[in-house]
């Protein structure tokens, strides 16, 4: 989850939060209860971890260099 975290955290609390009532309405109007099940529970894993607040990875990272 801590990987998930560093690589979709952000961007995929944002989609969820844009795309909710739209999956939701999806989900009743076609009888596919399970449509983006998972999708939705992942952002709302990454949405309550508190890890969600600390510096981006471009500032971060910013001094580091492939070693290879």
């Amino acid at each position: 989850m801590d990987a998930m975290s560093d690589l979709v955290g952000g961007a995929a609390v944002l989609i969820w939060g844009k795309l909710r009532f739209w999956i939701e309405e999806s989900r009743r109007s076609q009888k596919h209860y399970l449509l983006f099940e998972w999708f939705q529970w992942l952002a709302e894993q990454l949405e309550a971890r508190e890890e969600n607040i600390r510096l981006p990875a471009c500032r971060a990272h910013k001094n580091w260099r492939n070693s290879g």
